[in-house]
């Protein structure tokens, strides 16, 4: 019985971890997706536009600063801090100035963060993964037949 509650404790633990990094992985694309709709208004002359998107970035961002853990995270999230720092200076001056330089810098480094997070998760997933995964990942995948019923 103990045996069984441990093992879904376990399961569930993980499912909470992968959970969060799929979280904060959106949170990045989303950021991406607010960066080419404040671009859009700033295109269109639309200080609305520009600027309701470029609030949820902020948002975006500064959600992104306070996940950080600094005792987990050491000088990586020291970085990262920093990195989030100049994202939102970039966000200001985009806003105020209708800089879309400073709103494409801010895109870049988002961006970049957001390859590396995906790289990152690729990489743990393929050394937490049972050997006989891996090894059938370079498998060819069988073929299936789909069949309708009519």
């Amino acid at each position: 019985m103990y045996q069984k509650g441990f093992s879904a404790y376990r399961k569930s633990a993980a499912n909470t971890l992968e959970d969060k990094r799929m979280i904060l992985l959106k949170l990045y694309e989303g950021a991406l997706l607010f960066i080419g709709c404040a671009k859009r208004g700033m295109m269109g002359k639309s200080a609305r536009i520009r600027g309701e998107n470029i609030s949820k970035i902020m948002a975006i961002i500064n959600e992104l600063e306070c996940a950080l853990d600094y005792e987990k995270g050491g000088e990586i999230s020291t970085r990262l801090s920093s990195l989030y720092q100049f994202v939102m200076d970039r966000l200001l001056l985009a806003s105020k100035n209708n800089d879309i330089k400073a709103l494409e810098q801010a895109e870049q480094v988002i961006s970049t963060l957001k390859d590396g997070f995906e790289t990152a998760l690729k990489e743990l997933r393929r050394a937490t993964a049972p050997s006989h995964i891996i090894t059938n990942m370079s498998a060819p995948a069988p073929e299936r037949s789909v069949q309708f019923a009519l």
